[in-house]
């Protein structure tokens, strides 16, 4: 039996497939198949970019002149940092939902709208005759 050769991709081809698999454009399997390996690369070669970009993130802050102990904190804060914004997102989304497909909710129109949801979506506790 001949041994097959393992096929080396280049950084440029693994992030091109990481950029696919984290847009959503297309799912790990897809990327894997099209690439003929299996789709635990894929999940590895993310896990192994967002690594160095971390790292590549502190070394910036210590090219700063920052020591390294606060560039890691710096890079948690920023890393947490983003993924708070990402959820707000979602959630103004949920919200603009809502407004959209409960009629109540269509005139809410001050600052604290997840407030007014609620009291919107309570049901009434009005007497059945």
């Amino acid at each position: 039996m001949k041994k097959r050769s393992k096929r080396k991709f280049t950084e440029e081809e693994k992030r091109k497939a990481i950029n696919e698999y984290v847009s959503g454009k297309r799912s790990a399997e897809e990327i894997a198949t099209e690439l003929g390996v299996i789709p635990q690369y894929i999940y590895n070669w993310r896990v192994r970019f967002d690594e160095l970009a971390k790292g590549e993130h502190i070394a910036s802050f210590e090219a700063q002149g920052i020591d390294s102990k606060t560039a890691k904190l710096l890079a948690e804060k920023d890393e947490e940092l983003r993924a708070y914004k990402e959820k707000v997102a979602e959630l103004s989304v949920h919200v603009d939902l809502l407004k959209k497909l409960h009629p109540t909710l269509q005139r809410s129109t001050s600052a604290n709208g997840y407030a007014e949801i609620v009291k919107a979506l309570k049901p009434s506790k009005k007497p059945v005759k």
